[in-house]
């Protein structure tokens, strides 16, 4: 009777082992998604200002050439 008792407990950690281990996978996929959409959301930053300043140019192009045309 008690290798059985033995053999139930080793289980028990055996489970807690596991149910442990897939709360730590959980929590690390979470962090590295919550990292991985804020890397995301700054280059999506970084690139709309790229846009706004090409645009900037382009508007101060086309206003000076406009001028130009109007002289």
């Amino acid at each position: 009777m008690t290798s059985m008792n033995s053999s139930v407990n080793l289980g028990d950690v055996i489970f807690t082992f596991i149910f442990i281990g897939l709360i730590l996978i959980a929590v690390l996929s979470f962090t590295l998604f919550i990292r991985t959409f804020l890397k995301n959301q700054q280059s999506s930053i970084q690139n709309s200002q790229n846009i706004e300043q090409k645009l900037d140019r382009i508007i101060t192009l086309l206003e000076s050439e406009k001028e130009e045309n109007i002289h």
